[in-house]
């Protein structure tokens, strides 16, 4: 059966006791070498972009333009709420999240560390002793008998070793930008998870808001109905209510105190939620604002559509992933190429150890290598050809990155704008149900409207307000969404930036 082999051609290496120490010079005279590398360029895939947004924030498009400023790193404070600033300031040290993405940077770094280190030499130190016993020594007559006496020796040496591999496919130095590639992968995709933790803060403490405003609108409900009942029950006693009327406001009343514990317990949940966002457990967790209407609501306009690729950590994170693979694919085609690699050692070997580090007992080597593969069976060329799918897989990722983020841009103007406009004819549909109550309460107690009537204000009251709630959160919710899309106030240059004042540190 063939199995696949590889030839090793070695030039003559030198052994001498000499003065000289060329090898170690060798050694380090080869990191100067210039390589060239195989395989294909990075290109960055064609996607097409719009030249504007389809919908707008304002429906005005001059406002829009004029509304149009970058977005703070700290968007989330124009919401004037201190209690959420400090929320988020745990974020980022806290969320367990991002705490993993932080430790997957450390293992980029590292792995980037190990990659650099292949473009060096590698130089290594050794002393020893060996002590070795051999026959045929002297031979004494003692009492008639004859001894043999072994010969008994020490060696002594110290050596200094160098190796490295010439890089003229640019095998080494695209295994080392695959892994700075996958270290910006990394970088950006923590500012992804940073970004999502901080929007999902934002959103759970709104909703938690929501929830103690909507449990604060059924106690009110339930204290109005309990009011209604009372007067029910005492037009009851005078004659004037039957039964009937007091057992369908008692129905209400009953039904009004069953939604209290529901609003409750979501909202114990909600907090729990929070709690785990932020790192802390659920009891340690208070919350301290009660109502969505102390709330800022911020106005927001996107920059222009050509600047959103690099205001969004995700796409930037899918394009690092595809710069990485393509360096990869460099790397396994330069792996079909020869490998010549050189070694050297300078050192001192003799008997004595006073003498070691006498000139006569110094010693040099020389050594050159060819590898070049002959036959695997097709395993390099496999190799190649999944790569080369695996960049295509990875363009197609990137492509559909960008187009989603256009798309998830359009979506949340579509939130904001629509969102808003919800919200402002719910308040006025909530502001005639209050008028259609107190205009039909007093129409029943001067007579002139029955029981059903003020049933069905109440009911229709208690309704509007509590969607009037959920659509003010639904347009405080679209406006974080609207921030997240657009990139939280993140850049590229602010990455790269960022790890130009750190950079990577062997041994870190």
């Amino acid at each position: 059966m063939l199995r696949p082999r590889s030839f090793r051609l070695m030039l003559p290496s030198v052994l001498l006791s000499s003065a000289a120490r060329p090898a170690l010079l060798a050694c380090a005279m080869a990191g100067a070498l210039t390589a060239c590398t195989v395989g294909p360029d990075y290109e960055r895939p064609e996607t097409p972009q719009p030249t504007a947004y389809r919908e707008t924030v304002t429906g005005d498009a001059a406002k829009d333009a004029a509304l149009r400023t970058e977005i703070a790193a700290d968007w989330w404070k124009r919401f004037n709420s201190p209690e959420l600033d400090s929320l988020i300031a745990r974020v980022a040290s806290n969320n367990f999240d991002v705490r993993a993405a932080m430790a997957r940077i450390r293992q980029a770094e590292g792995t980037v560390v190990e990659q650099r280190s292949a473009l060096f030499p590698t130089v290594s130190a050794s002393a020893g002793r060996t002590r070795s016993e051999t026959g045929g020594g002297t031979t004494t007559v003692s009492n008639g008998n004859f001894i043999s006496r072994n010969n008994i020796s020490s060696n002594y040496s110290a050596k200094l070793s160098a190796s490295y591999e010439l890089d003229f496919w640019g095998k080494n130095r695209s295994a080392f930008e695959s892994a700075k590639a996958s270290l910006n992968y990394s970088r950006y995709d923590k500012q992804t998870v940073l970004m999502t933790a901080i929007a999902s803060v934002a959103t759970d403490y709104f909703q938690a808001l929501a929830y103690k405003d909507r449990l604060t609108l059924a106690r009110q409900s339930l204290k109005d109905a309990e009011d209604v009942l009372r007067g029910i029950q005492a037009r009851a006693r005078a004659g004037t209510a039957t039964a009937v009327d007091v057992a369908n406001q008692v129905n209400v009343v009953e039904a009004e105190r069953a939604a209290i514990p529901q609003y409750e317990q979501s909202l114990a949940q909600q907090i729990d939620a929070l709690a785990i966002l932020v790192g802390l457990l659920p009891e340690q967790l208070k919350i301290e604002g009660t109502t969505l209407n102390g709330l800022a609501e911020p106005e927001v306009a996107p920059n222009l559509p050509s600047t959103l690729l690099v205001r969004r950590p995700d796409v930037a994170s899918a394009e690092a992933q595809l710069i990485a693979a393509n360096a990869t694919l460099r790397n396994v085609i330069a792996q079909q190429y020869p490998s010549l690699s050189l070694t050297g050692s300078y050192g001192y070997q003799n008997e004595s150890l006073g003498d070691l580090f006498n000139p006569a007992s110094k010693l040099w080597s020389l050594g050159t290598s060819l590898t070049q593969t002959v036959f695997d069976a097709g395993n390099l060329q496999a190799q190649s050809d999944v790569q080369r799918a695996k960049v295509e897989e990875l363009a197609a990722d990137y492509q559909k990155a960008v187009v989603t983020a256009f798309a998830d841009v359009e979506d949340a103007l579509a939130g904001v704008k629509y969102t808003r406009d919800i919200r402002a004819a719910q308040e006025k549909a909530t502001a005639s149900a209050d008028e259609a109550l107190r205009g039909t309460t007093g129409q029943f107690q001067r007579g002139t409207a029955d029981m059903v009537s003020v049933l069905t204000a109440q009911r229709t009251l208690f309704s509007a307000q509590d969607t009037l709630v959920q659509s003010r959160l639904n347009y405080l919710t679209s406006i974080v969404t609207l921030y997240r899309v657009l990139g939280g106030g993140w850049s590229v240059e602010q990455t790269e930036a960022q790890a130009e004042t750190a950079p990577v540190k062997a041994g870190g």
